[in-house]
């Protein structure tokens, strides 16, 4: 082993020959070849001091270096430093304090800059031709701010892990994963302390590569943004995992992408997992997606799409995208899930496969919620989930599902006025089966209004004559509003529809249209100024209206062969 320290070196005494020239600079290089070499650098800059600049370069396995530039705050200078490792062979050195215990393979790179501003790092290990196992590259900076640390690895195992404090500081992490030999695998940690901070993390899989990748990004302060860009294009790959925490007036965008069919259950892109925490005047961004088509339908498709974004304060924004890009075989278990309390706030998830379940939970006021949740073939059994839940006044929920068995529930809790009430608008079409539709606002509501559309299935299904409870194959909506000045429509258009609602409050009005065979309809209204209007077209159609209320008035209009109808006004 080659060992070589250099001792801290003062910039100020090695130019002090030169007081009046401009773009001083007190330069170290090294160069080691070889393997399991370790080298320690020191540079001190004083007040005024010069530039200062490291240069190292280790080409083999196993090599170590460490440097150090230190200076006070307001020193005015600029450090900067270079650290180049490329792995030609194996090495058994054992790994410097720190470094993971699978990196003895690979080299071990640290550099350390406390004061002054614009200072540089910059890190590089392994190349396309030469990688090894292990790279692990450790930056801190702290100072005037606007330092820039850059680390670009390319082997297994590789780790690069980035701490800044001060301000406007810039983390640019790239990590690469062309081997096939199997372990721990890329990982990316970043923390930055302060405000206006940016952070870039690139993660690839690729050419047989076997492993996962992973990042973590912590930024505290206010205005920083944070990129995440991970892909796989290894049939070897397995797990994406990205977390990100940020304060106020932040940015968050997370992308992960597979785009590799799998080889067996063990491999090839299973699963993608997104984790996303902020707060107040925020905006997250996180899309998901497979991009291959896996040859056989079944239990070998990627298992798990999870995103989940919570965020608190006001005026947040979360946009999340999962989607199936390969129809021949849509993914299973998307997952998505937001979660936000303050005002004015917006949450939108667009899903694409099959049994995709979205959340979203919002508690303020003036808040947006929708739900997209759509196959990328149409005809599929969906088994896709919808639930959005607000608390607060003058909210907006839209939820829309494509494909069979689908179901949404909506409730809401609070007021709305009469240019902005309380709505929930739910669309369910694409010839749906099996769809519910299930919408509650509480006794905490008014002024709300509710509007479902539900487009079944032309053709018939099971037996026309049966009821609700012996024959499952209908789309179903079912409406409770308790509070004044409530509404609520209902579009029905296909066979075996049911529908239910029940309301009571003051100025309770409900819209009900359904076309089709053998839709039925069950409303109760209980309330002051109640009021139902029902148009049912088609065959074998029923409907009971129960209405017990001060002004209670029905209009109902059937046309068609074998319709019933029942209605029941009075006291209960």
């Amino acid at each position: 082993m080659k060992k070589l320290i250099l001792a801290s070196v003062s910039a100020v005494a090695l130019m002090a020959a030169a007081p009046g020239a401009s773009a001083q600079v007190a330069t170290q290089t090294l160069n080691q070849s070889g393997s399991n070499n370790n080298a320690t650098i020191g540079q001190t800059v004083a007040a005024g001091g010069a530039n200062v600049t490291s240069n190292v370069t280790q080409s083999g396995g196993g090599n170590r270096a460490s440097v150090t530039q230190t200076g006070p705050a307001a020193a005015g200078s600029v450090s900067t430093v270079t650290v180049n490792q490329y792995s030609t062979a194996n090495a058994t050195a054992t790994p410097a304090s720190g470094t993971p215990s699978g990196a003895s393979q690979g080299n071990y790179a640290k550099a350390v800059q406390s004061g002054g501003a614009n200072n540089r790092i910059t890190i590089n290990q392994g190349t396309a031709a030469s990688a090894k196992n292990g790279n692990f590259a450790d930056v801190a900076q702290s100072g005037g701010g606007n330092n820039t640390a850059s680390v670009t690895q390319n082997a297994t195992d590789a780790y690069a892990k980035t701490v800044q404090t001060g301000a406007d500081n810039n983390s640019i992490i790239t990590q690469t994963d062309t081997l096939s030999t199997p372990g721990n695998d890329p990982f990316a940690d970043v923390t930055q302390t302060g405000s206006l901070h940016f952070s870039s993390v690139t993660q690839s899989s690729s050419n047989g590569a076997a492993g996962n990748l992973s990042a973590t990004v912590i930024q505290t302060g206010s205005g920083s943004n944070s990129t995440v860009n991970q892909e796989v294009s290894s049939a070897f790959s397995s797990n994406l995992s990205a977390s990100v925490t940020q304060d106020g007036n932040a940015i968050s965008t997370v992308t992960q992408k597979i785009s590799a069919s799998q080889k067996n259950d063990n491999a090839g892109g299973r699963d993608m997992s997104a984790t996303v925490n902020q707060s107040a005047n925020n905006r997250s961004t996180v899309t998901q997606t497979m991009d291959d088509t896996w040859p056989i339908a079944g239990s070998n498709s990627p298992y798990t799409y999870k995103a989940y974004v919570t965020q608190t304060g006001d005026n947040n924004t979360a946009n999340v995208t999962q989607a199936d890009a390969g129809p021949a075989a849509p993914d299973r278990e998307l997952t998505a899930t937001v979660l936000q309390s303050g005002n004015d706030n917006g949450a939108t998830i667009n899903q694409s496969s099959l049994k995709s379940e979205a959340t979203v939970n919002q508690f303020g006021n003036d808040n947006q919620g929708t739900i997209n949740q759509n196959l990328a073939v149409l005809g599929r059994i969906g088994n896709n989930d919808a639930t959005l839940t607000q608390s607060g006044n003058r909210n907006l929920s839209t939820l829309t599902q494509d494909g069979h068995r689908n179901s949404i529930n909506v409730e809401q809790a609070g007021v709305g006025t009469v240019s902005n009430p309380a709505e929930v608008y739910v669309t369910q079409t694409a010839d749906s089966r099996l769809a519910l539709a299930t919408v509650k606002q509480t006794a905490a509501s008014s002024k709300g209004y509710v509007r479902i559309v539900q487009t079944g299935d032309k053709s018939p299904v099971g037996d026309a004559s049966a009821n609700r409870n012996t024959n499952p194959l209908k789309n179903s909506v079912d409406v409770t509003q308790s509070a004044a000045n409530n509404r609520a429509e209902v579009d029905q258009d296909g066979v075996d529809n049911y529908t239910k609602i029940s309301q009571s409050g003051d100025g309770v009005v409900a819209d009900v249209n359904q076309s089709g065979t053998n839709n039925s309809l069950l409303m109760n209204q209980t309330g002051d100024r109640a009021y139902s209007l029902v148009n049912q077209t088609g065959t074998d159609g029923s409907l009971t209206i129960n209405q017990f209320a001060d002004d209670a008035s029905s209009t109902v209009t059937q046309g068609g062969v074998g319709n019933s109808a029942v209605i029941t006004q009075g006291t209960p």
